[in-house]
């Protein structure tokens, strides 16, 4: 992974949100549309001096936002934002105009589904006005001037459904949010990367367009909190090779030993740039002292006193290599 190669972006990221609570993933989606993460700094401007120039500028206040738009419609996005489960339970539901040809009396009666007790039937004739009439059963009479008439009946029954609560007590909890996206460079894809954000708070507030020219999205927009003073972490995977170093180097450049003493070597590599030095594993490197006699060096990196002199310990990583000097001396 060199550090000054053209990578890209070019899709969108898949994400899941997990409960920490129950330890349960309650939302996983691969059909994102749209994905954003923005975090906005708040700053103060320090001026002063002759044309009240621009001395300092003092930051604070950091806010993180995420936006998510799936391409299907999501319902338990609509349960994450109310705060509330989705319970499946018995629960009435409406029947949307069922045709009903009227006998020659004007009675009629609907098979579709069993209406309600004590429920009424709103019926659509032919003028477009509707009537309320009461059901006996699911039997209902219009009387003789609608005799053999078509009219339009809608009416409430019993259904096991799956529902949302919608209520003004219930608001969002926060979730660990888990984004990941794919890097590509000249050469195919390069990594993925994955945005971890422990504490992600959704908004409550959702929108779900309903048109004829497109398909119904869902959308999410919440806020990350701060846990344990961390926002969150950007992790990244190599996928297409192993990261690549431009130098070694140990956690000591001399170290002095007596008789009996020893010293296990700690060896990091380096990538330049803004990038923290990553620890080597030490069965990854070869050791050698210069001068065994003097001081010798195991394959784990672990130096100790043999007689008094000096003795120059080489570490060698792939093609990168590092050299500490070791003064021995007796007590």
């Amino acid at each position: 992974m060199s550090v000054n190669q053209d990578q890209f972006i070019t899709t969108v990221a898949n994400c899941f949100l997990r409960d920490t609570t129950l330890d349960a993933i309650v939302m996983k989606s691969k059909t994102l549309v749209n994905s954003n993460i923005a975090f906005n700094v708040q700053e103060t401007e320090i001026r002063g001096g002759e044309f009240h120039k621009l001395l300092y500028v003092f930051n604070f206040g950091r806010t993180g936002e995420v936006t998510l738009t799936d391409a299907r419609y999501e319902p338990a996005l609509v349960g994450i934002n109310c705060g509330q489960t989705i319970q499946n339970q018995l629960s009435s539901v409406y029947v949307f105009e069922e045709k009903v040809v009227l006998d020659g009396s004007g009675n009629g009666t609907v098979t579709l589904e069993t209406p309600i007790a004590n429920t009424k039937a709103y019926v659509q004739i032919a003028d477009k006005s509707i009537v309320t009439q009461t059901f006996s059963g699911s039997n209902f009479s219009m009387g003789a001037p609608f005799a053999n008439q078509e009219v339009y009946v809608t009416y409430q029954y019993n259904e096991n459904v799956d529902m949302i609560t919608i209520d003004g007590t219930s608001f969002p909890k926060s979730y660990e949010l888990v984004m990941e996206v794919k890097v590509w460079d000249k050469d195919g894809l390069k990594e993925k990367v994955q945005w971890i954000f422990p504490a992600f708070k959704p908004s409550g507030n959702f929108e779900i367009p309903l048109a004829s020219d497109s398909p119904t999205t869902s959308t999410m927009t919440g806020k990350v909190l701060d846990d344990n003073d961390v926002y969150g972490y950007k992790k990244v995977i190599p996928v297409s090779g192993a990261i690549t170093y431009s130098a070694i180097t140990a956690d000591v450049g001399e170290i002095d030993l007596h008789s009996g003493e020893d010293y296990t070597l700690t060896v990091y590599a380096l990538r330049g740039g803004i990038y923290a030095p990553v620890t080597l594993d030490n069965a990854d490197c070869d050791f050698e002292s210069s001068e065994i006699g003097i001081a010798k060096v195991s394959a784990d990196g672990k130096i100790e006193y043999v007689g008094d002199g000096t003795s120059y310990i080489t570490i060698e990583y792939n093609d990168l290599s590092d050299v500490v000097k070791v003064v021995c001396l007796a007590i």
